[in-house]
């Protein structure tokens, strides 16, 4: 490997020798081709009493954010980078929205919190309504929760109590996608099928089955679209049958799979052929609009593209644009009809924050900034942008570049023609998106199955409203990132 290019571990030790050597910090740290500030690497380097999420907690070191605005956020240091992942695929809006902030205050000096149980505020009545008209599919009431993995709990029971209260109580396991992911709680971890995040908590887990995902470049089923028939999705069916159709309750699935696949898009076809065969054998669709929704593909909500209608829709994410926890799951007519007949409709299921006044406040403030500005064609306008640059990227190691509006993955491999995947000892993505980090650009690099089905990849999700010279930053610091890593492979 190159010695230009500094691995993690290598990094490691070089600063903790630099650290014991030079006790004043005063003196900058050399790395490969990189000058690092002292105070910068001593705050990050510091042990954190906090644990990592989606990490591991002896190598933690994050960077300590002071301050946002717009789509730039500053450390602790005033380094200012650009947030291409919009915090996780979260800050739609942008940071330091001022009508979103004048809304909360207004609402803290009214109301705080109340409890859903036995009594409702104005915000969240009115957040309710406003989602009802927005959201596709004839939806008729939200059930409010704080988040995406409650929202995907929630899903699973609601589609329980859907079943139970229509005559049909055999019916109780979710059909979810492998590489899909839904959540970090039991049920959503149980609907997900991203091996690396399951491994560790098998035996905790629910008996939920899943289907082959829909991913055209390294199709399960060996085919080439438009000649496959669109067997991702027909294949649906076979495994209804072999599981057993009287056991199921409703089949999950992203409409655009993010951060676990890197911007997986199904066949155009692929959602009609699901929903026909869900209808079929009179199970719910439940569309997780967690990260795709609220302008993040390009329209209001990823389900949009296809003319989807599902019975159920997890929310959460840009639901708020990251000004206050929240999330919810949207039914039907059809569900909620159901679930309001006869006194054993009794939902036993809640959360103590879900539908915060406050939270309810930024919603409504949100929804607005998004319809006003039409930030979901923006969206789409920056998207096409940002997937034209990409792909006009001189880089052996890239394979794929895919997405709709700002959700953008590049797929790294070993080879392009075979689409060999690299080890993962190599990082490879981790690199990029690390030395990408120096350069001032925040992008997600992280490693796909186990199963060896999806290589490294890298995620583009910046804040719906960037602009193309933003766009331009983010793709240099990923084009010379690009070079430096394929330069140490060598």
């Amino acid at each position: 490997m190159n010695s230009c290019f500094p691995t993690i571990l290598s990094f490691e030790k070089d600063f903790r020798n630099y650290l014991t050597s030079n006790n004043s910090g005063s003196a900058e740290f050399h790395a490969g081709n990189f000058t690092y500030s002292p105070i910068t690497l001593r705050s990050s380097m510091d042990r954190s009493p906090i644990f990592p999420h989606f990490g591991n907690a002896s190598s933690y070191h994050p960077l300590i954010i002071e301050r946002a605005d717009g789509v730039n956020f500053w450390d602790s240091t005033g380094k200012k980078y650009i947030d291409g992942v919009a915090g996780v695929m979260v800050v739609n809006a942008g940071y330091g929205r001022q009508s979103i902030i004048d809304a909360m205050k207004d609402q803290i000096d009214r109301l705080t919190y109340n409890f859903l149980s036995y009594s409702i505020s104005p915000p969240a009545l009115n957040a309710a309504r406003r989602l009802i008209e927005m959201l596709p599919g004839r939806m008729s009431k939200v059930f409010y929760t704080t988040g995406g993995s409650e929202s995907a709990d929630t899903a699973v029971k609601l589609a329980r109590m859907f079943h139970v209260m229509n005559g049909d109580p055999k019916r109780h396991r979710f059909i979810g996608r492998w590489i899909s992911y839904h959540g970090s709680t039991i049920g959503g971890l149980s609907c997900s099928g991203h091996p690396p995040r399951r491994k560790n908590f098998e035996p905790l887990l629910l008996n939920f089955p899943h289907a082959e995902p829909a991913y055209c470049y390294r199709c399960p089923f060996g085919k080439e679209y438009p000649d496959c028939e669109i067997e991702c999705a027909k294949s649906l069916e076979q495994l209804i049958r072999n599981e057993g159709p009287e056991s199921i309750s409703a089949f999950i699935a992203e409409p655009i799979v993010g951060s676990t696949g890197g911007a997986l898009v199904p066949p155009p076809e692929y959602f009609k052929i699901i929903s026909e065969i869900c209808e079929r054998y009179e199970i719910l669709l439940v569309m997780d609009e967690v990260l795709t929704g609220f302008g993040r593909t390009g329209a209001m909500f990823g389900c949009d593209h296809w003319g989807v209608r599902p019975d159920l829709i997890m929310m959460a994410k840009g639901m708020s644009s990251g000004y206050a926890p929240i999330g919810g799951v949207a039914v039907n007519e059809k569900v909620d009809e159901i679930l309001q007949s006869g006194e054993a409709a009794d939902f036993a299921h809640g959360f103590t924050f879900a539908g915060s006044p406050v939270a309810c406040a930024a919603v409504l403030a949100n929804l607005e900034i998004l319809t006003k500005e039409n930030l979901p064609k923006h969206a789409l306008s920056m998207g096409e942008y940002l997937m034209k640059r990409l792909k006009e990227l001189n880089h052996r190691i890239i394979g794929d570049v895919r997405g709709k509006g700002l959700l953008v993955g590049v797929e790294l491999v070993k080879d392009r023609e075979t689409k060999k995947i690299f080890d993962g000892s190599h990082q490879v993505a981790a690199r990029v998106a690390s030395l990408a980090l120096q350069r001032g650009v925040k992008i997600f690099g992280l490693k796909g199955s186990e199963s060896g089905m999806i290589s490294d990849f890298l995620v583009i999700s910046p804040p719906l409203v960037i602009q193309e010279q933003d766009l331009d930053v983010i793709i240099d610091a990923i084009d010379q990132s690009l070079s430096e890593v394929e330069e140490a492979l060598n």
